[in-house]
This record gives C-alpha cells, sequence and structure tokens, in this order.
C-alpha cells in the first residue's frame, strides 16, 4: 500500500513583519513523501524548506497546511535552516501556505 500527500495551491505568500516592512517569502520548496505503510498506520509526513530572494534560509516562517478535502489544519515553523517537517498527516491533498 502506498500513501501520498499532495501539495496543491503553492501560494508565494507576501505579509508586513513587525517594524512595518513588507516580507516576500519568494521561494518556498517543498518535499512530498509519498511512501509505503503498513494499512494500520496510513499516516504521511510533508518537508520542505522556505529561502528568500537571496536563497537564503527563512528562520521562523509560519508553515500552514491545510487539507483541501476535511479542511482540517496543521501548523508549524521553520528552524534555523529554514526547514520543517509535519509528521502524522492523514494522506490527502495539502494547501501549503508560508508566511513571515
Amino acid at each position: 500500500m502506498t500513501s501520498t500527500l499532495c501539495c496543491t495551491g503553492l501560494h508565494r505568500g507576501m505579509t508586513s513583519t513587525s517594524t512595518g516592512r513588507a516580507c516576500a517569502v519568494i521561494a518556498f520548496v517543498i518535499a512530498v513523501a509519498a511512501y509505503p505503510v503498513p494499512a494500520a498506520a496510513q499516516s504521511g509526513q510533508l518537508k520542505g524548506k522556505v529561502i528568500d530572494a537571496q536563497n537564503k534560509a527563512v528562520e521562523g516562517a509560519k508553515i500552514l497546511m491545510a487539507a483541501t478535502d476535511t479542511g482540517r489544519k496543521f501548523e508549524t515553523k521553520t528552524n534555523g535552516k529554514g526547514e520543517f517537517i509535519q509528521i502524522g498527516l492523514p494522506p490527502g491533498n495539502y494547501q501549503v501556505t508560508a508566511s513571515k
């Protein structure tokens, strides 16, 4: 059995920082894990990296993953390398957004 997570509707977010300056998350690279799982497990993971226009990691970016079929939402933040991982996701299609 194969469990597949799919990312659809990937957006480049534009939000303002606390200083009022606009900050654009220019590049959002995402790796979607699709791997065989036992029938009882039925979960997957989503991981990726957020980088800016200068190809530098964006630390502390908010990552929102919304299941398009159920509306269920999951949230995490990027680490110091701009990376994130969310484990235990139910299989399905997700709209993923990043903002800072």
